[in-house]
């Protein structure tokens, strides 16, 4: 018999981020900030360059919201290598098109040109 098979969850990025940045500070015996050490470092950012850019975003994004420890290993592993450091200003990028080319500011521009094409036109 064919049963149903249950898609599966997407993973738990902030799960994940914790029993990482756990095991990893376990492993080398540190109780204070991962960031400090060079093999948590270098796991950290091995890991972030495996990672596909859009599963890479949520989960630098969840580390910083975390904030503490977790905030700290991402930036120290972003600037320890230059690729992710050009994915991090891309992704700076492309958050301010977002905010500037907002629908919403869009709108407003319009509604702001179509008034003063009114005004003129009067």
């Amino acid at each position: 018999m064919n049963e149903p098979v249950e898609a599966p969850s997407p993973p738990n990025i902030s799960l994940a981020l914790t029993g990482v940045t756990d095991v990893l500070c376990a492993q080398n015996g540190h109780t204070s900030d991962p960031s400090r050490d060079p093999t948590v470092l270098n796991h950290a950012r091995s890991l972030l360059v495996a990672l596909p850019s859009a599963e890479r975003r949520v989960f630098v994004e969840e580390a910083i919201g975390k904030g503490g420890t977790s905030a700290s290993l991402m930036q120290s592993a972003i600037e320890a290598d230059a690729d992710l450091r050009r994915w991090a200003a891309d992704m700076e990028r492309l958050a301010l098109d977002d905010a500037i080319f907002a629908p919403s500011r869009l709108d407003l521009v319009r509604d702001v040109l179509v008034a003063e094409k009114r005004g003129a036109s009067e």
